[in-house]
């Protein structure tokens, strides 16, 4: 009885939701930041490179990872208590780089109430995301071009289940030692349906640009993101700095923003700092709003 009653909610709010207009998509787990330093700043990240988060924005950029790469990273949602938390490798060969990713998502508990008025706990949601990526550079033309392939599982309130195959189509180009441009098309796949009916996905396309500067025995690097989201029909713009002295620490900050709208609520702040101890490193970030999205990020990572 309790199945049938959570089923009946799903269908009968479901319409109501789609009903908002045409900005609704499913599975947004898989929009979720990839990591404390690109949280810090504030997801302008499609032109960074060398790095396992760039995995969350271009799968380009892992083409130049200079080592074998692990990290573990999480994510605490403080206004919702939700947890993100993802474990992720990453492996230069001669012909490119291989990575691969497990990301889960738990909303905690809930507690239901079916039609005979019996109550029972269950977790609210739980998301697996796997992922398998290739990158690889084409020196001669400046480029470094990658994509990956994502399975997305999701239940709610262990009633009602989905599941979807994604893919991630991304782009780096050099232009100088200093200028990097990046181009990245998101959540490219099938739409997400739980019983009757479907969202599509979060599909994104993303343009940007990075701009790194050495000043003695320090670095400044400059980041700027544009993300065209498809379906949500509208555009989010980013920037983030980040600042290290000796690359030893770091800090950083970044600021989002969606330009079509014009409420304060939609802007996103992020800051952070980082610590890097030979092939270990550790960061932290926040990513702060005028909501319930307020988020602490922790990553750790260790290359071989």
């Amino acid at each position: 009885m309790l199945r049938s009653a959570f089923c009946l909610l799903l269908l009968n709010a479901a319409p109501a939701v789609r009903a908002a207009g045409p900005g609704t998509t499913g599975a947004t787990t898989l929009t979720s930041p990839t990591g404390a330093m690109p949280a810090s700043l504030a997801g302008a990240f499609t032109a960074a490179s060398g790095t396992l988060d760039t995995l969350g924005y271009n799968p380009a950029g892992l083409a130049d990872i200079p080592r074998p790469s692990l990290a573990t990273w999480q994510e605490h949602r403080l206004g919702l208590g939700t947890l993100t938390a993802s474990f992720a490798y990453a492996h230069p060969t001669k012909l490119g780089t291989v990575a691969l990713s497990l990301m889960t998502f738990d909303a905690g508990s809930v507690e239901l109430i079916d039609l005979d008025n019996n109550a029972r706990t269950v977790s609210a949601q739980k998301d697996f995301i796997y992922i398998a990526a290739y990158a690889t550079r084409l020196d001669k033309l400046g480029l470094s071009i990658g994509s990956s392939l994502k399975y997305y599982r999701s239940t709610l309130a262990e009633a009602a289940s989905a599941s979807a195959a994604l893919a991630d189509f991304g782009a780096q180009y050099k232009i100088s030692d200093a200028w990097n441009l990046g181009l990245a098309l998101r959540n490219v796949g099938q739409s997400i349906k739980y019983i009757e009916v479907a969202d599509p996905p979060p599909t994104a396309l993303r343009l940007g640009a990075s701009y790194n500067r050495a000043l003695g025995e320090n670095q400044m690097s400059l980041f700027g993101d544009l993300i065209q989201r498809t379906h949500e029909e509208d555009t989010i713009g980013a920037l983030g700095m980040e600042y290290g002295w000796n690359r030893f620490a770091f800090a950083r900050l970044g600021l989002k923003r969606n330009l079509k709208d014009q409420d304060a609520e939609s802007e996103k702040v992020g800051f952070g700092v980082g610590i890097a101890l030979k092939r270990f490193s550790f960061d932290y970030g926040m990513s702060m709003a005028d909501n319930l999205e307020d988020s602490m990020f922790f990553t750790l990572k260790w290359d071989f």
